[in-house]
């Protein structure tokens, strides 16, 4: 977290958004599989339309064999950073509702 925030809502807003810091950096710290299925878990509750749950997660540790592939999806600018990352998630969603619009 900065220590200094110069952001300021122009409407009232929870601290949490203005205090937030997204950094390209990482400390190459591992990420256990255990601490991304409880992110992942709490994702899966997150509500939906219908209760679809239109998306899906793709995602590889930087010590999975899907690392590298991963990784290459991104531009090489996003590789920089990305590269010391414990793990890469990418979310996947339907534009169609199944069942309602589509498969």
């Amino acid at each position: 977290m900065t220590t200094t925030n110069p952001r300021i809502a122009d409407h009232p807003v929870e601290p949490v958004f203005l205090e937030r810091w997204s950094p390209r950096a990482f400390t190459g710290e591992a990420i256990s599989e255990t601490e991304l299925r409880r992110m992942f878990e709490a994702a899966r509750w997150a509500p939906s339309s219908y209760n679809s749950q239109p998306w899906r997660f793709v995602y590889a540790r930087r010590d999975n064999a899907y690392w590298d592939r991963l990784l290459g999806l991104l531009i090489p600018f996003n590789q920089s950073w990305a590269k010391t990352a414990s793990a890469l998630v990418f979310a996947v969603s339907c534009e169609t509702m199944p069942g309602k619009d589509g498969p």
